[in-house]
């Protein structure tokens, strides 16, 4: 507006830039290289802006759905390892309870569970054994024919 304001400075009210010279010539008044930038490029940028902002907006709203589900994943992972640790901790208390009455009695360097120094066989158990001590014979000769 200064422009034309520059050039009026007869006091006349400024001229629309479609109206034709007072001369009455047909030809419209010349246009600055600055002023046919700025008209078209305001025109046609606000919808291109427009348009980019949307595509912005979409951007970061995709972005941040993502960092969302990511968190929930690792907070759900996370949930259930410490489920998984606790289910372990009972289960080896579980373990202790039951065949620990000793205090005293060697335990394991990894796992912390008792180790048992001498297991009592049962009847069941020695026939199982005569039974593995058969069939190994029996595959040794087999093998040896």
């Amino acid at each position: 507006m200064s422009s034309v304001a520059a050039e009026r400075a007869d006091g006349a009210a400024p001229r629309d830039r479609g109206a034709s010279p007072r001369d009455g010539s047909a030809s419209p008044r010349k246009r600055s290289a600055s002023d046919a930038s700025s008209s078209s490029s305001s025109s046609s940028s606000d919808g291109v802006g427009r348009e980019t902002k949307r595509r912005k907006e979409a951007k970061r709203e995709r972005k941040r759905r993502k960092k969302e589900r990511k968190r929930e994943k690792k907070a759900k992972k996370k949930a259930k390892k410490k489920q998984a640790k606790e289910k372990k901790k009972r289960k080896r208390s579980d373990d202790e309870g039951s065949s620990s009455s000793d205090e005293d009695a060697p335990r394991s360097a990894i796992s912390g569970k008792r180790i048992k120094m001498r297991v009592d066989k049962t009847a069941e158990d020695r026939a199982r054994d005569e039974g593995r001590r058969a069939m190994l014979r029996y595959m040794n000769d087999a093998s040896d024919r």
